[in-house]
């Protein structure tokens, strides 16, 4: 999913349009790899940045025909969308805006295939906030909270 309407996205302008992972996608990159997604997570959560002005509503509406094309629809929620595909078993939570400095996000990454883009201070504000709660405040148990998944990727030792 992610792959197809990331890809639309970029294949519309691919020197004018950036997608720019945030929240648990962000660190799904560093402790996933570039195809494999967190086991529990249930989304992507991405900003698509446009160089260019962008009003949500209306530019989804010119390109409707299309994402169902390709299986996909939308639900407005604010200032992003929920794509989702038509049997709305999948989604992801992505922001559009425009205009801004696509330039800026200068760190390169890529997540399922496709390129996406930061900036340092994001990644140094994501490590931040995603930090192990317990190493800072400890949790209700005096315990180091860890999945229990045998094997598992992405948890702490």
């Amino acid at each position: 999913m992610f792959r197809d309407v990331g890809g639309w996205w970029l294949g519309l302008s691919p020197r004018q349009h950036i997608i720019v992972p945030v929240s648990a996608s962000v660190l799904n990159i560093f402790r996933s790899g570039e195809k494999e997604l967190f086991p529990w997570d249930a989304d992507i959560d991405a900003n698509f940045i446009a160089s260019h002005p962008l009003v949500l509503g209306s530019f989804l509406e010119e390109h409707r025909e299309r994402l169902a094309a390709m299986g996909y629809g939308y639900i407005l929620r604010g200032d992003r969308a929920v794509i989702r595909n038509l049997a709305d078993t999948a989604r992801m939570d992505i922001w559009f805006s425009g205009p801004q400095d696509v330039e800026a996000f200068d760190i390169r990454a890529r997540l399922c295939g496709l390129r996406v883009n930061f900036f340092r201070d994001q990644l140094e504000g994501t490590a931040w906030y995603y930090r192990p709660g317990e190493k800072i405040y400890g949790n209700t148990q005096g315990k180091l909270l860890h999945c229990t998944w045998e094997g598992h990727n992405a948890c702490l030792p």
